[in-house]
């Protein structure tokens, strides 16, 4: 006999040589239907694993990470093997579990129409419904590069060789006449995949390399119960009418340009407009708070460090050194840097409108009498903020910053801003 610690550290006693799918049986069919994979000891593995020493075990469904992260994985096997079956000439690539769903890349001289996806969906079901065992069985990597040759599976090919020097065996995962290069876990069989949809086909170049052929994927989604499925796909076409790329287009707000980079916005003349305004009402709500706007020159010498700006003496090589190695360890750029020299300066050099205006101001907003030094950096639409303050105010300033932040994102929830006419 053998102890099976459970959830809640109850402990059991079953015959050695019992599986993990027999213990979740055991404990209630409502549990075994549910079951995706198992954890052994920390370690995960599908339900089929073997008991033959004293372990911890913790059965996992799809409300867990790893359960849904096996049931999606074992839907992209199906696809493959739906693919395969319908187009034997296609070469399988890779085909993870991702957030929200699945994928597949495939070698074929065509690209994956609406029409091609709803074809594939349809063997898909019939594979759900012949409830396919997934059986795990090893090779050498020798024998596994051949059995992939044989096949010409490429790509698999690749994989293998990449893995073959670390002197392990390669397992695969045979899915009645379909079988996958693959180290697992998955699910028992195919029947427990019913609530599946294939979302979209694209482009993927294989291993995200421009310079490696371009294949194609399918993206697809899979949950436990038909309901969950028509939920996520009806939120996915709610979400993608409040896209902003899609709405940006449509209100002709801004455009983009392949050259320039997708990720970089052409603010058109009504996009334009609203960046202004939204800048007017920021810095209105921020000279309110007490911040003063100043500008610095757009160019520095190259090299220059905050702190010998501010420095009334001579510096050594070694404090010269320790601050440079404190801005690389803060990853700030030479632009950054000399944003905050030219700030440093204004409180070194003793600007006194700026100095005493700040004062002024902010003792009418606030009795601490603060003093604000607010640098606009003209890159997107950030604001680089400059306090000059005593080491005790640190936390203070924090506060009053993270306030006008938080005072500024509220109004604009809630609409309190300009509108364009």
């Amino acid at each position: 006999m053998i102890q099976v610690t459970l959830k809640d550290d109850v402990v059991k006693e079953y015959e050695s040589g019992i599986t993990v799918a027999e213990i979740a049986k055991s404990l209630g069919m409502g549990l075994y239907k549910a079951a995706c994979l198992a954890k052994v000891d920390g370690k995960v593995c599908d339900l089929r694993t073997v008991l033959t020493e004293s372990a911890k075990v913790e059965i996992l469904t799809f409300d867990d990470e790893d359960g849904k992260k096996a049931f999606r994985h074992t839907a992209s096997h199906i696809l493959a093997q739906a693919v395969k079956r319908l187009y034997p000439e296609a070469k399988l690539a890779i085909g993870p579990a991702i957030d929200n769903g699945f994928y597949y890349d495939f070698d074929v001289d065509f690209s994956f129409t609406p029409e091609i996806l709803e074809k594939i969906e349809a063997e898909m079901k019939k594979i759900v419904k012949e409830g396919i065992p997934l059986e795990r069985h090893e090779m050498s990597p020798e024998d596994a590069i051949k059995y992939m040759e044989e096949k010409g599976e490429i790509y698999k090919v690749e994989l293998i060789r990449e893995h073959a020097d670390k002197g392990e065996n390669i397992s695969f995962f045979k899915q009645g006449d379909f079988d996958e290069l693959c180290a697992g876990p998955h699910l028992p069989d195919t029947s427990r995949v019913k609530a599946f949809k294939l979302t979209s086909a694209t482009g993927a170049y294989w291993r995200g390399d421009s310079k490696q052929k371009m294949l194609q994927r399918i993206y697809g989604t899979a949950f436990t119960k038909q309901a969950d499925l028509e939920a996520y796909l009806e939120q996915v076409e709610e979400a993608k009418k409040r896209d902003h790329n899609k709405l940006g287009r449509e209100l002709e707000l801004f455009t983009t340009a392949e050259i320039i980079g997708q990720g970089l916005p052409i603010l058109l003349p009504k996009g334009a407009r609203i960046i202004q305004l939204l800048q007017r009402f920021v810095e209105d709500e921020e000279q309110r708070r007490g911040w003063l706007l100043t500008k610095t020159p757009y160019m520095a010498f190259s090299g220059l460090l905050a702190y010998v700006a501010l420095a009334d003496g001579e510096v050594s090589d070694d404090e010269v050194a320790t601050v440079r190695n404190m801005f690389e360890r803060m990853g700030l750029t030479e632009t950054e840097r000399a944003m905050c020299i030219g700030n440093c300066m204004m409180v070194k050099k003793g600007y006194k409108d700026a100095r005493e205006g700040a004062k002024a101001l902010s003792r009418a907003l606030n009795p601490s009498a603060r003093t604000f030094l607010y640098a606009l950096l003209w890159r997107v639409a950030n604001a680089d903020r400059c306090v000059s303050e005593g080491e005790r105010k640190v936390l203070d300033e924090i506060g009053e910053t993270l306030k006008l932040d938080s005072a500024v994102l509220s109004r604009i929830r809630a609409g309190d801003f300009p509108k364009p006419d």
